[in-house]
């Protein structure tokens, strides 16, 4: 199986001079752990939620954190892959890499989107439907369409869930 076919392609992105209080806030809103970071279309760095954590201090309502520009903080030295990449190797790349998402770009650099281990996962697991049936990824729903994990501030504010799996 090939990447394109696990790979989420909607995926909002910030670019490097935005704040971690800006990834931050995105990353608690839609609830996903990995932001691409591009620059005039051209994907430059990655932030995930431990690159943040790993910035902030503890405060009585929960974390602080700092109001620093996304390129202090990004990973930059990045593990991509193509579409037409194995999602097996892709996925021992990942282990090997101790890393929970790839950027998935073409021969550009131009981001095409983002796979995730979760992404990987989905793959392989199941969940019950609504009559007790077991259900493949491809067939979980939300609002009328597959949930992709990353939504923009725009669909939450549409009411959409951004839970991928339905109860």
């Amino acid at each position: 199986m090939k990447v394109r076919a696990a790979m989420t392609r909607n995926i909002s992105c910030l670019g490097p001079h935005h704040s971690l209080i800006e990834a931050h806030e995105l990353m608690e809103e839609c609830g996903f752990r990995h932001i691409p970071i591009v620059s005039q279309g051209m994907l430059v760095g990655i932030l995930s939620d431990r690159d943040i954590l790993l910035r902030a201090t503890l405060a009585d309502d929960g974390i602080k954190v700092p109001d620093t520009a996304i390129a202090q903080a990004m990973s930059r030295d990045l593990i991509t892959c193509g579409p037409t990449a194995s999602i097996g190797d892709i996925a021992n790349i990942m282990i090997d890499s101790k890393i929970d998402a790839m950027p998935v770009t073409d021969d550009q650099g131009k981001l095409l989107g983002l796979v995730t281990s979760t992404d990987i996962l989905a793959l392989v697991g199941t969940r019950e439907n609504e009559f007790g049936r077991k259900t493949l990824p491809w067939d979980w729903q939300v609002d009328g369409v597959r949930p992709s994990g990353y939504v923009s501030k725009d669909d939450s504010a549409l009411g959409r869930s951004m839970t991928p799996y339905l109860s």
